[in-house]
């Protein structure tokens, strides 16, 4: 009997940390998103830099009036987003100026995977991964 409860004991530690090594890591704070943030990849394909910084895709978030604002590579982007809880944005009401562009698909690409983001989370490479519903990395930024 004293060999069992020798093992429970012993056992208990690795149990915790087995528990521990399964649990869902908690979620990204909003406040992590404040500032502005170079766009390196959409939809898994990397995002070449532009040699003109007037045409860097980027997005910036303000978090005291939950505003975003950006560049698609060409035209403005502005608007506001939707955050319920950590982890968690909507980037629905976003709007960009019409200006016609010599390459209009980057900027076509950009704005659809803006649309799909429902989520958002911090990697372990320092970059913010903005997920779709299926928490699928749509857009994947580097703080400027």
């Amino acid at each position: 009997m004293k060999k069992f409860f020798k093992s429970v004991l012993l056992m208990a530690p690795v149990a915790a940390v087995v528990a521990a090594c399964g649990a869902k890591p908690a979620a990204t704070p909003i406040s992590a998103l404040e500032g502005e943030w170079d766009v390196v990849e959409i939809c898994g394909d990397a995002v070449t830099p532009s040699t003109d910084p007037e045409a860097a895709i980027f997005l910036g978030f303000k978090l005291d009036d939950k505003t975003v604002y950006g560049c698609t590579s060409c035209n403005r982007l502005t608007g506001a987003f939707a955050s319920e809880a950590d982890g968690q944005i909507d980037l629905s009401n976003l709007g960009a100026t019409k200006m016609m562009c010599p390459d209009m698909a980057l900027e076509d690409k950009f704005l659809g995977a803006a649309s799909e983001v429902k989520g958002y989370r911090l990697e372990e490479d320092g970059s913010m991964a903005l997920t779709n519903d299926e928490d699928k990395a749509v857009i994947v930024m580097m703080k400027r």
